[in-house]
């Protein structure tokens, strides 16, 4: 093995480590803000569902992920104690990017829009993130079982699912990731600030109080 063949490949290994652990919780790494030029970045939300909070909070949090990212599902508990933890000045807002290409995983997407539009947005996102290390969760018949898990209305939900509009949710959430130039998930946009890869509580803690 050559001098520069070694080089690269120790470069290319740093790479793939940072990309595959860019979703796990840490909390040795230190985090990073980014200023973001929010007159380039597209994050309108004609979606009311995938929201929590009132809009006039003073701290606006933007989750980037993905449905299949068990980064983003670990991550998903610790969004929960931090909204618990500032009640009323926080609003947040999920923003999930298309996941892999396939026929069950883009009915999948689409079924985030149909839970949402049925008021059980955040129920069945949650359904896939725990289920998340099942092989089996990712086919059409996952769809069948989390309907009947989670009592949404089958024939309503179909519908929606197959619609345009589901479609165009799906493009128009993956088009906010893109417009931030970040295929790093899970990451946010806290006031316009972005922070890359998942984090633990008191990391997130620390950004707020930076912020309040």
């Amino acid at each position: 093995m050559n001098k520069t063949f070694f080089i690269i490949l120790l470069v290319l290994s740093h790479a793939a480590a940072l990309f595959v652990g860019a979703g796990f919780l840490s909390s040795k790494k230190p985090y990073k803000l980014v200023p973001v030029n929010e007159s380039k970045v597209k994050l309108s939300n004609p979606y009311g569902f995938n929201s929590i909070g009132k809009p006039d909070s003073p701290i606006k949090i933007v989750e980037l992920a993905r449905l299949d990212c068990q980064g983003c599902a670990k991550t998903s508990k610790v969004v929960t104690q931090l909204l618990d933890s500032y009640k009323n000045k926080i609003y947040y807002s999920y923003r999930p990017m298309k996941i892999k290409k396939g026929e069950a995983f883009d009915k999948i997407s689409r079924g985030l829009y149909a839970a949402g539009k049925l008021g059980k947005f955040w129920d069945y996102r949650n359904y896939f993130y725990t289920n998340i290390d099942d092989p089996g969760i990712w086919t059409l018949q996952s769809i069948d079982i989390a309907i009947k898990k989670l009592n949404l209305p089958e024939k309503q939900f179909y519908a929606l699912m197959e619609s345009k509009e589901a479609k165009n949710y799906v493009d128009h959430e993956t088009k906010v990731s893109s417009s931030i130039y970040t295929f790093y998930v899970p990451s946010f946009l806290i006031n316009g600030k972005l922070v890359v890869g998942g984090r633990n509580l008191e990391d997130f803690k620390k950004i707020i109080d930076s912020k309040l």
